[in-house]
């Protein structure tokens, strides 16, 4: 292998591994927004709920 190779090989497996890196990160990311979005969901549907009660001219307050 010429020196010019072993320089892009290197250079190659530098990439590769920045790639690997940026994808974890990508993908631990996308767990956070994830949860976020879940836990969104779950505050929608408490508020909704307490709209409902509050609503409801039958139930007490």
């Amino acid at each position: 292998m010429t020196d010019g190779g072993i320089e892009d090989a290197a250079l190659s497996a530098d990439r590769h591994e920045e790639v690997t890196r940026l994808r974890v990160r990508v993908d631990e990311q996308q767990q956070l927004l994830d949860g976020a979005a879940e836990n969104i969901r779950q505050l929608r549907e408490e508020v909704e709920g307490l709209l409902q009660r509050f609503d409801d001219p039958s139930s007490s307050r």
